[in-house]
């Protein structure tokens, strides 16, 4: 048998952003619920802050976005020197060296960067992702200019061959003056 003694009575306000209950509730303000709910977000929302690897995160993404828009707008300005002068290899030579230059860049921030995010775990953890970066970002451009190389030692072979070819087919002597 079930005795009712001190019966009480509990009010569930469901919201928008989980679930309040209480014993006895009594109403002591005028306010509606949703009106209660907008003026207990401004209150948590004030106190809320943006923790600072999100605004290191969002500042490392601002710079390499910046270095990307500025490198693009870099390279274009240096496709422009052969139509504006007139000399193709100069271009190229320019492109060359300042490819260069922007390689040793790229490994100078790969290493920052791997340094930075490697900190968070401590100095030992920043000194050994600033040396896993700084092999991984010289040993991607070690491997561009290795394949370069070995594009350019392919072609300059089959050229030599093709020389060599026709030399063959025109039977150059000293003695039939061909020989120019």
């Amino acid at each position: 048998m079930i005795y009712q003694q001190n019966k009480q009575t509990l009010y569930v306000v469901v919201r928008g952003e989980g679930v309040t209950s209480g014993g006895n509730v009594e109403k002591t303000t005028d306010k509606s619920p949703k009106e209660d709910a907008e003026e207990t977000k401004q209150e948590t929302s004030k106190n809320k802050k943006t923790s600072n690897r999100v605004k290191m995160i969002t500042l490392t993404h601002a710079i390499a976005t910046t270095y990307g828009i500025g490198v693009a707008g870099y390279n274009y300005a240096m496709g422009d020197i052969a139509g504006t002068t007139g000399d193709k290899n100069y271009g190229d030579i320019v492109k060359r060296n300042s490819e260069t230059s922007k390689d040793v860049v790229d490994v100078l921030i790969a290493t920052t960067m791997g340094a930075y995010y490697g900190s968070r775990g401590g100095v030992v953890a920043g000194f050994v992702t600033a040396g896993l970066s700084f092999a991984t970002a010289t040993a991607s451009k070690v491997n561009k200019y290795l394949v370069r190389d070995r594009e350019y030692n392919i072609e300059t072979f089959k050229m030599d061959n093709e020389i060599n070819y026709v030399r063959s087919r025109a039977n150059i002597n000293l003695t039939n003056g061909r020989l120019r």
